[in-house]
């Protein structure tokens, strides 16, 4: 999931009201994604042929998340494919755009799909709730990712109405920094963070976006060795963190070897102890156990890794 979009509309409500809205699942934000739609009579097979997920069985109203990765196995971006039915609307990390074009471009040969940017891009929503949530001002599409449903919102008239009229159904908009809180303690990948062509999906809690059924797609050999032979080297790690770790150095340390144990990618500020931080971190088979402890900045920046996101 991307960053929350920034807005003019949040009142400076407590933040203990976001976190237990987001606690009791029933928040929702603005995000910041863009948007690309394909058209043609190929474009369910070239998604098939190109990324992780299974498109054989894939019709009008639905989502599904797949990930674009390079011929190395390497992330490129976590993308929301919908079925508009004679359309399909990519939403991307927002600065990935050109990349995602890029990479598009060169896998379209023969097929019969074409791309274009979405321009002005819609007000793009999330909500964080079990419920379906009535609404009259666009189109809503739902979906489980990361143990948790979401529903995303394309909102094409005013946003500052649709915030209003969720908030009437009970919902709460949390802002960047609750949100940013509650994606790095749920294990949650955010471009240009977790998302990045040094780290291979299986190291950064994105397996479930994997089919490893379906056939090849782009990086497919290199993943599914991975999988099959348990080759992944390092997992995406939650930290408790004391002290404030500035992210111009992110090599973390192992306190008990002195070894580089791996690299800090999120942080932000624990809301329940303000003197601590939590993180995610990607971090070395051999450390990445409850309890190790890790430093960062030689040392002066002390953590533990208190949560493992891996599925083995």
């Amino acid at each position: 999931m991307n960053t929350i979009a920034q807005t003019t509309v949040l009142d400076n409500q407590p933040s203990k009201v976001e976190q237990q809205a987001l606690h009791e699942r029933r928040a929702f934000a603005q995000v910041d994604l863009k948007a690309i739609e394909m058209r043609g009579n190929d474009v369910n097979d070239f998604l098939q042929r190109i990324s992780t997920n299974d498109f054989s069985h894939f019709s009008k109203g639905e989502i599904r998340p797949t990930l674009f990765l390079t011929e190395k196995g390497r992330v490129i971006d976590l993308v929301y494919a919908i079925h508009q039915g004679d359309s399909i609307l990519l939403l991307i990390s927002a600065g990935a755009e050109e990349n995602v074009i890029e990479w598009l471009n060169k896998f379209i040969i023969m097929d019969d799909v074409s791309l274009r940017c979405i321009d002005p891009v819609p007000n793009i929503f999330f909500a964080l709730t079990d419920k379906k949530i009535a609404t009259n001002a666009g189109s809503q599409y739902q979906m489980t990712a990361f143990g948790l449903k979401f529903s995303f919102f394309l909102i094409y008239s005013e946003a500052d109405k649709f915030i209003t009229a969720q908030r009437a159904n009970g919902l709460t908009f949390v802002s960047e920094k609750n949100w940013e809180e509650f994606r790095i303690s749920h294990g949650i990948p955010q471009y240009n963070k977790e998302l990045l062509e040094k780290f291979n999906p299986l190291e950064v809690n994105l397996s479930e976006f994997i089919s490893f059924t379906k056939g090849c797609y782009i990086g497919q050999e290199v993943v599914a060795r991975l999988e099959t032979y348990n080759k992944i080297q390092r997992k995406l790690c939650l930290l408790s963190i004391v002290g404030a770790p500035d992210l111009e150095e992110r090599t973390l340390i192992s306190e008990s070897t002195n070894d580089e144990a791996g690299i800090l990618t999120s942080v932000c500020q624990n809301a329940d102890m303000p003197e601590h931080f939590i993180g995610l971190a990607v971090v070395r088979n051999r450390y990445a156990i409850e309890g190790e402890k890790l430093t960062v900045q030689g040392g002066s920046i002390k953590s533990n890794v208190i949560k493992i996101f891996c599925k083995k």
